[in-house]
């Protein structure tokens, strides 16, 4: 029972239980980069010890992909540029790296030159690639003479480029220059799917659309994206989302619903509640008890055979100069159903004529602050102040205001990140603050 080692220069197996317990041992661990060997029992928990590991001569090893970031939808560049950080884990100097990587599956190749000596890092910075919007998948490989060590030689990420998208300008998905971003939480498959809908809720004829399976039924246990452009709402004036869509879902189990993002895609939140022209469900597990297992509280489920227009509200969110939406697709491991089709999307709403009132011409400081704000606006008096925090909920309003100058006391709210909604000359515009 226990642990055992042997190295090249013994002839047999001793016992290694420092800090290891003398016990029947189900898993075991060897960290070459912690030192360190962990010990799983049953029942006696798990352990952990420092090992003895050499040195080796000549090993590079890939640390981390600083770029691209993976949480973030970029909608305002059309390439990558990856950018890396390698580390001499060997006693000799290297001055010599290869890379092999890929994006998607096209193929590159790189080569950096230098002194690294050991445990030493260096960033490294890839040449620019041009990319359309989609999903990708990079994968960086570290190739260097007489390399001791391949385990740490690979690293993998996933990111996104997005659009720009235009207000007014309807989407009915029938080029390739109308794709829109499409992935799934796994990053590895993409559910949502453009073309012609021949099997499935609505035959969708000769036009294109985004749908959930071309034919047939759709498959178990996917949530999937549909992603906008990004939109900028701040000239506008009630601004809407608007698209035509029809559905066959599971009923109470497989739903779909739409998502927003302020900040690059790093938080999404509930786009409206149940209501007409939107949601035909506000269930959740909570209020059910037995079904609704990935419901928000506000989504479609069930059955609409028609191509019927939907559309929301976006006054809340008119001050947003970069957001983006999601239409979420999300089914549950048990019945399937013929699937959701969607055509025709648009963001739109009337176009201000005076643009006098806009990012430029407001002033919000400190930022960060400790509570206490001053917003002041160069040209039309303040109105209406308004702050909500990241879920949309409204902590403070000041109305009447009449100001070019004005104080905002934060101090009683709790730390954390706050949108500011500013109300001048029948315009609106939103600042993101942090609270410290």
């Amino acid at each position: 029972l226990g642990d055992y080692y042997r190295d090249d220069t013994m002839s047999q197996w001793e016992p290694f239980d420092t800090n290891l317990p003398n016990v029947s041992v189900t898993d075991l661990d060897v960290n070459l980069e912690d030192k360190k060997i962990t010990a799983a029992t049953y029942g006696r928990g798990v352990w952990q010890a420092d090992i003895d590991v050499a040195t080796p001569t000549n090993d590079v090893k890939l640390s981390e992909i600083l770029s691209p970031i993976s949480t973030e939808i970029n909608c305002d560049e059309n390439s990558v540029t990856p950018q890396i950080v390698i580390k001499n884990k060997g006693s000799n100097v290297i001055n010599l790296v290869n890379f092999e990587y890929s994006i998607n599956s096209t193929n590159y190749n790189y080569s950096w030159t230098g002194i690294l000596n050991s445990e030493q890092t260096v960033t490294v910075t890839f040449p620019e690639t041009v990319l359309v919007s989609g999903a990708y998948t990079l994968t960086i490989s570290t190739l260097m003479a007489n390399d001791e060590v391949s385990e740490n030689n690979t690293g993998t990420k996933f990111f996104y480029l997005n659009q720009p998208g235009i207000v007014n300008q309807v989407n009915p998905f029938e080029t390739e220059t109308n794709n829109l971003l499409t992935y799934d939480d796994s990053g590895l498959l993409t559910t949502w799917q453009r073309g012609i809908c021949t099997g499935g809720i609505v035959n969708t004829g000769t036009n294109n659309v985004y749908t959930s399976n071309l034919s047939g039924n759709y498959d178990d246990n996917r949530k999937a994206f549909l992603v906008s452009g990004c939109y900028d709402l701040t000239q506008l004036t009630n601004p809407k989302i608007k698209f035509k869509m029809a559905y066959g879902l599971e009923e109470n189990w497989d739903i779909v619903y739409v998502q927003y993002s302020v900040d690059s895609g790093d938080n999404w939140y509930q786009l409206g509640e149940m209501g007409a022209n939107w949601y035909n469900s506000d269930r959740t597990e909570l209020t059910t008890g037995d079904d609704c297992n990935n419901c928000p509280g506000g989504q479609w489920t069930g059955t609409n055979a028609t191509l019927t227009d939907y559309e929301y509200s976006l006054f809340q969110l008119g001050g947003f100069n970069n957001i983006m939406f999601r239409i979420v697709f999300h089914s549950d491991g048990g019945v399937t159903d013929l699937g959701v089709v969607v055509d025709d999307f648009v963001v739109e709403g009337s176009v201000l004529s005076n643009n006098e009132f806009n990012d430029n011409s407001i002033a919000l400081y400190p930022n960060p602050s400790n509570g206490i704000f001053t917003i002041s606006s160069n040209n039309f008096p303040i109105e209406k102040i308004k702050v909500t925090d990241v879920t949309g909920k409204v902590i403070k309003t000041l109305d009447n205001l009449e100001s070019n100058n004005q104080r905002l006391d934060l101090t009683v709210a709790q730390t954390g990140i706050y949108f500011v909604t500013i109300y001048a000359n029948n315009q609106q515009i939103v600042k993101r603050i942090i609270k410290n």
